[in-house]
């Protein structure tokens, strides 16, 4: 079948799906932290989770307009005009595309990671034959396993497993499309997005670098676009960290688990006006918008000199300074232990996080902004043991915003 045949196809699909029903998906997500990670792994792990994954997820549609959100970002598509609007609402911003650039444009926003050539990734899917029904609609369960794995010893340790991720996947059964109208206008809505957006150009770009990745997640990618998800639960694993963590450490037991349930399906009639833009919000341009995805979301972006918003009158809680600014307040630097295995492996690079700095120097809120996955934990070590003479504005200590770098280079 060609493009433009299975494109025809789909407009039919979902032009006819767009005259049954409206629908609404809402999605509950949590998740869940090993006890026996290191505590400073602990904390910033809670931290980075806490400020960048929603506790809630909302897709709509109404005949060819969707709406969606995921974190901070709503999406707005336009299937008749094959657009998307994205829409920051802290900043009341809005960027519009189209949805064939969407994906490239996402991929290409990602910082460029440092090679893996080390590195083996491999990937495999299989239907585990368990059933269950969630929201009244029968759903099969599918798991999804993406392993890295050393293809060299390591500093005296064999070659073998560095991490795995196993996705279980709970889809609505395909006959149950048939059954329940919500599904049908779903199934629709989620054929035509792939189509257009085409989510594995953006895994093929963000992994471009990383040999061996590309295939592993872009082919997750495409299997979970197959179904329609009613629940799924993602266990990550790092027997790496089998000589860094407590006492107790189980390197078969998941260091973390996300779980994310459907919590409402319905064809109760969407209100138009969920679909418009915002009164008072102004266009940005797309890289402005694209940085709120790729940034955490705890503090705003590093570097900038502006001040932190406060009630008229007051003085502001917090400022944002230069990198440069703030390095030359550093009057306790920790030198990072170099990881074991970004050395054995010639890795090396800069690490970059935007944190806090309390108004007696202390650094928190330790969020990262650029660097090789190897390097970043060893990164975040020895930033939160810094220390900073303290800013003042008018004479009196502040909190600060800063962007701190830390540079692995093998002598």
């Amino acid at each position: 079948m060609t493009g433009k045949s299975l494109a025809i196809i789909l407009e039919l699909v979902f032009s006819t799906l767009a005259l049954r029903a409206d629908v609404t998906i809402r999605y509950k997500i949590d998740y869940k932290l090993a006890a026996a990670l290191p505590p400073a792994s602990m904390g910033q792990a809670r931290q980075q989770m806490d400020s960048s994954m929603p506790k809630e997820t909302v897709i709509q549609v109404k005949g060819n307009k969707g709406y969606s959100t995921y974190g901070k970002i709503t999406y707005l598509t336009d299937f008749g005009k094959q657009e998307i609007t994205l829409v920051d609402a802290a900043s009341k911003t809005f960027t519009t595309m189209p949805m064939k650039d969407f994906a490239a444009t996402l991929g290409a926003s990602v910082p460029a990671q440092a090679s893996t050539a080390f590195i083996k990734t491999k990937f495999s899917t299989r239907k585990t034959g368990r059933t269950d029904t969630i929201q009244g609609v029968v759903a099969e369960e599918s798991e999804m396993v993406i392993s890295m794995d050393a293809i060299e010893p390591i500093v005296g340790r064999p070659a073998g497993p560095l991490t795995k991720m196993v996705m279980q996947v709970w889809n609505a059964k395909p006959e149950e499309a048939l059954r329940v109208p919500a599904l049908r206008q779903w199934a629709g809505y989620a054929a035509y997005s792939n189509y257009l957006m085409n989510p594995v150009t953006a895994i093929k770009k963000i992994f471009a670098s990383m040999p061996g990745s590309v295939q592993g997640f872009a082919a997750m990618e495409e299997e979970k676009s197959k179904g329609l998800p009613l629940r799924s639960r993602t266990a990550v694993y790092t027997p790496m960290m089998s000589g860094f963590a407590r006492p107790g450490f189980d390197p078969n037991a998941p260091v973390m688990e996300i779980t994310s349930e459907i919590s409402e399906l319905s064809a109760e009639p969407v209100d138009d006006s969920v679909f418009q833009l915002p009164d008072g919000y102004r266009p940005a341009p797309v890289e402005e918008l694209m940085k709120s995805l790729i940034v955490p979301q705890a503090v705003s972006s590093p570097g900038s000199t502006s001040s932190a918003s406060a009630p008229s009158g007051q003085a502001p809680r917090r400022i944002r300074v230069g990198a440069d600014v703030q390095a030359a307040n550093l009057v306790h630097q920790v030198e990072p232990v170099y990881p074991p295995l970004a050395e054995q492996a010639g890795i090396e690079g800069t690490v970059r996080f935007s944190a806090i700095i309390d108004k007696e120097g202390h650094v928190s809120n330790v969020q990262l902004v650029s660097g090789h996955p190897v390097l970043v934990e060893a990164a975040r070590e020895a930033v939160i043991q810094w220390m900073y003479k303290p800013t003042l504005l008018n004479g009196q200590p502040i909190e600060v915003v800063a962007q701190v770098e830390v540079i692995f280079k093998r002598p």
